[in-house]
């Protein structure tokens, strides 16, 4: 018994050794976060009733904690360093949110559902929203517009790409956030109302 103590002690210590090593090694977490690329300007007249924003879909592939990027046709890398600050999915339906209040100003945008049935719902539902080995963000979604009573009123579809100014985290999150801008103002413009004639 005291010959294995005597064994077992030194490997015990070289097993703590190695693992704190390997954790004082491990590159920090860095949190990345989407952010509103509009402002508060002028707005666009799309008449009334106010839009509200419902659902906003993200494929579950896409919804994860750490960036995920795509490698090939076929195969994509998660980060193990690069973590959302929050669920993506919540920050994708915050940031557009915003994004579409900038551009239709209070009395045009209600904001998220209400139990109101006169607001027309915006409904979003994205299959790709990543950046590729080219740091290229690549956002493809499809929307409709609809009354409360479920009737469908407009429906769009958008392929974007936004070429990052680099591969970092912080860069691709900002591409992402321009997609998102650029996604609020195709909405924006098919729901514009045209002026009358004369």
């Amino acid at each position: 018994m005291h010959l294995y103590r005597q064994l077992i002690r030194p490997a015990l210590i070289v097993s703590g050794t190695l693992l704190l090593a390997g954790c004082a090694g491990s590159p920090p977490t860095q949190f990345i976060a989407l952010n509103v690329t509009s402002s508060s300007g002028p707005t666009t007249d799309i008449g009334q009733p106010a839009l509200a924003l419902g659902h906003v879909e993200l494929a579950s592939a896409l919804d994860r904690p750490y960036l995920v990027r795509e490698t090939g046709a076929n195969t994509r890398k998660v980060s193990t360093t690069a973590r959302w600050i929050a669920p993506l999915d919540q920050q994708v339906h915050q940031t557009l949110g915003r994004d579409l209040a900038n551009r239709l100003g209070s009395k045009q945008y209600a904001g998220t559902v209400s139990s109101s049935d006169t607001e027309r719902i915006l409904s979003v539902s994205i299959d790709r929203f990543i950046a590729d080995a080219n740091n290229v963000v690549h956002l493809t979604a499809d929307w409709h517009v609809g009354a409360a009573d479920a009737e469908r009123l407009r429906s769009g579809h958008a392929q974007l790409t936004i070429k990052a100014e680099s591969h970092t985290p912080g860069n691709i999150a900002a591409a992402m956030s321009h997609a998102l801008g650029q996604l609020s103002t195709r909405i924006v413009a098919m729901l514009q109302r045209k002026p009358a004639n004369g």
